[in-house]
């Protein structure tokens, strides 16, 4: 899926622990724990750009 500007996505990783993924108006990705585990994920994020 293919964020546009300013749109904001949360996705599971490996089923379980979830991110938000949030598209600013320069179609830069954050990445954001949504959980209240704060301890440090791996995982790859794959971003379709650009908006």
């Amino acid at each position: 899926k293919c964020l546009q500007k300013n749109e904001g996505t949360t996705a599971l990783i490996n089923g379980a622990a979830s991110v938000y993924l949030q598209a600013d108006s320069n179609c830069r990705v954050t990445v954001s724990n949504t959980g209240y585990n704060t301890a440090p994920i791996g995982f790859d994020a794959y971003y379709d750009g650009p908006c």
